[in-house]
């Protein structure tokens, strides 16, 4: 029997179908670690009670660590994707608030009385618009 080694025979099912399973699950890694950093900043910086803030960010990014060293193969994912959309929840339900510390005094005035007062001033700047004819 003459055997041609150069035509390759296609990959059986099963390879292809472990292949495309790799595949998958490294692109939900792709998505799932920036949405991990994002969770934790997001819980760091966020967090209105400010000694919680650090505590709570690090258990957090600690205990998804904690899941992806030794937790296995379905629950890392699971639990990576609750705690990220446990957190968005969380997140889009804040309300923005005007009582946070600044940097300086002067610039604890809301925009339009910045404005006011730059116009009291006499320090508005004049803006010329040129036009272009063509």
């Amino acid at each position: 029997m003459d055997t041609d080694s150069s035509t390759a025979e296609p990959a059986p099912p099963g390879r292809r179908l472990a292949k495309l399973r790799r595949l998958a699950w490294l692109l939900a890694w792709c998505c799932l670690g920036p949405a991990t950093v994002w969770t934790v900043a997001a819980l760091y910086f966020d967090v209105r009670v400010p000694w919680l803030r650090a505590p709570l960010a690090t258990t957090c990014g600690l205990g998804l660590l904690a899941v992806w060293l030794w937790g296995r193969r379905p629950w890392k994912l699971i639990v990576t994707a609750t705690t990220f959309v446990l957190v968005l929840a969380w997140w889009l339900s804040l309300r923005p608030s005007n009582d946070r510390a600044v940097a300086s005094p002067d610039c604890a005035a809301e925009g339009w009385r910045v404005a006011q007062c730059n116009r009291s001033l006499g320090t508005e700047r004049q803006w010329r618009h040129a036009s272009f004819s063509i």
